[in-house]
């Protein structure tokens, strides 16, 4: 018995799922990949380059209470005059976007700390097709109850 990739297995379970609910294999990968985006804790938002928003989970929304009419433009730039004011350090938060734009294959974590109190850990890294970015990825992660390192 021969061992598939991981890829090739999972382009076939996508094949195999698609033709079972009769649609193509391409409605069957996006279902899924929304569905896994949904089901996760994280709040996750993907920016294209040029600034626009791609993708983003109802998560996302919560953890930033951004209105959906405010993600409706999809601009990155609108999103972030929102948010800055929830920050303890909307400078900070603005310079560390703004590097990892300029830089986009860097990866990235830190740490946002809130003006209520809660707090979030931010991961971020590009998104490529082969070598070249096409996108930024933002993860973040409410870890407000998180006990402190000791």
């Amino acid at each position: 018995m021969s061992r598939s990739h991981p890829r090739q297995r999972s382009y076939i379970d996508v094949e195999t799922s698609a033709a079972r609910f009769n649609i193509t294999p391409l409605q069957g990968a996006l279902s899924l990949l929304r569905a896994i985006l949904e089901a996760t804790s994280d709040g996750i938002l993907v920016v294209d380059l040029q600034g626009m928003i791609l993708c983003f989970n109802r998560r996302f929304l919560e953890m930033w209470r951004i209105p959906d009419h405010v993600l409706s433009l999809r601009e990155d730039a609108s999103s972030l005059v929102f948010v800055l004011d929830q920050l303890q350090d909307p400078d900070g938060f603005e310079t560390k976007v703004n590097e990892l734009y300029a830089q986009p294959l860097a990866d990235s974590v830190d740490v946002l700390k809130f003006k209520d109190g809660r707090i979030f850990e931010r991961y971020s890294r590009p998104q490529c097709i082969g070598d070249t970015p096409v996108a930024r990825i933002w993860i973040f992660r409410d870890v407000t109850d998180r006990p402190p390192a000791s």
